[in-house]
């Protein structure tokens, strides 16, 4: 039976969740980055009382240190991947989680891990790629 779907590998996968702005275990979310810092805290709920890490989270969220993802278009040419230094005003802020062509879009584009605050929509930013600092632009994210 033919039924007209064709197997695809991880790189479409990863394109895709990145697109979507989901987190993928190793890159948005690890031992030292937890769910709200992987841009998950719509599924962490504090009414419901009392659950094993809560205090943690809320020291986290309570703390100067708080990272956020934000997404970055690249406008230079260049392919931000993972670990790569994050500049703004020269000022190294952060790093790149994941990164890669977009498909959908047709250019490329990064999740970014920053200070909570320290990046708006509409940012200029800097990614040292291949030691080159290339811009991109920080832009909306469908869950942000």
């Amino acid at each position: 039976m033919d039924t007209g779907l064709l197997p695809c590998g991880l790189g479409a996968r990863d394109t895709l969740r990145l697109e979507a702005r989901l987190p993928l275990y190793g890159h948005e979310l690890t031992e030292q980055t937890g769910p709200l810092e992987a841009g998950l805290k719509v599924f962490v709920n504090f009414d419901k009382g009392d659950f094993v890490g809560r205090e943690a989270l809320e020291g986290i969220l309570k703390s100067e240190s708080y990272r956020v993802l934000r997404g970055v278009r690249m406008v230079d040419r260049g392919v931000p991947r993972q670990g790569y230094p994050v500049f703004k005003e020269n000022l190294p802020i952060g790093e790149v989680t994941s990164g890669g062509k977009s498909p959908s879009l047709d250019e490329f584009i990064a999740l970014v891990r920053v200070p909570k605050g320290s990046l708006r929509t509409g940012d200029q930013i800097q990614i040292e790629i291949n030691g080159k600092r290339k811009t991109g632009e920080v832009v909306a994210t469908p869950v942000s």
